[in-house]
């Protein structure tokens, strides 16, 4: 991480709105309730972004696989895409014992 990092601003020009990708897929349709006209459903949810300011020279030991997992003591230090599903009654993240989040760093600074 660049040593001005500041995980408050996004990625790329100041005012300009950061690239991400989305992939949500459907693990189950846990109810379908067609009078009131709701469903629930459980998804694995994953966002790619780049952010020059991350890079794996950050990791040197790993640079050679190409890509690397950002140590959980890292997380909460990088900026993070806020992503809202409008219309949704309510939502959970799973809670486990262990953190429910991965985070990568690719060569091209893709996280």
């Amino acid at each position: 991480i660049s040593p001005g990092y500041n995980k408050r601003a996004p990625p790329g020009e100041p005012g300009t709105p950061a690239n991400l990708f989305i992939d949500l897929s459907v693990l189950d349709i846990d109810r379908i309730d067609e009078a009131r006209l709701e469903f629930s459903i459980h998804v694995y949810f994953r966002e790619l972004w780049n952010d020059s300011r991350v890079n794996l020279s950050s990791f040197p030991s790993e640079s050679s696989k190409g890509y690397t997992a950002i140590p959980d003591t890292l997380v909460d230090k990088l900026w993070m895409p806020d992503v809202i599903f409008e219309n949704a009654k309510s939502g959970v993240i799973f809670s486990l014992s262990v953190p429910n989040t991965y985070i990568s760093v690719l060569r091209s600074s893709t996280l």
